[in-house]
């Protein structure tokens, strides 16, 4: 599922089958309902838990048709359901951990450097020998 803020729409890929209308095969990204209000989200910057809520869940025409379809029911019962309220869909993220770009610490910096004159110094003794 993916929900678009500015359009207040959440998408699903669907797939429907029905005894009656047999595979009426799948959707990709669907405009599945419609959201009357969305709190909760925002960019999640360290550990925590974060929850956000989707609220006055509309279905669609195109997903209220595929869902009578699949279920073979007529057109009374999509004139009964239009409109329908289908509640809140809330959801709970945990994190444990941020994520941490990779930057090396100064002592690898350092480590690094002091390689670099042992290499400088092998390589100018072997050419003195020479």
């Amino acid at each position: 599922m993916t929900y678009n803020a500015a359009s207040k729409t959440l998408y699903a890929d669907v797939r429907g089958v029905s005894l009656v209308n047999g595979d009426l095969g799948g959707v990709q990204q669907m405009a599945f309902f419609t959201v009357d209000s969305a709190t909760g989200f925002s960019a999640i910057t360290g550990p925590g838990s974060f929850t956000s809520k989707l609220s006055g869940l509309h279905l669609t025409a195109t997903s209220l048709d595929y869902i009578t379809r699949s279920l073979g029911l007529g057109g009374l019962a999509a004139s009964v359901t239009k409109g329908t309220d289908f509640g809140v869909l809330t959801t709970t993220w945990t994190v444990s951990k941020a994520a941490v770009p990779a930057v090396p610490e100064p002592q690898t910096w350092a480590l690094m450097g002091l390689g670099l004159v042992a290499v400088g110094r092998v390589r100018r003794a072997a050419q003195s020998r020479a």
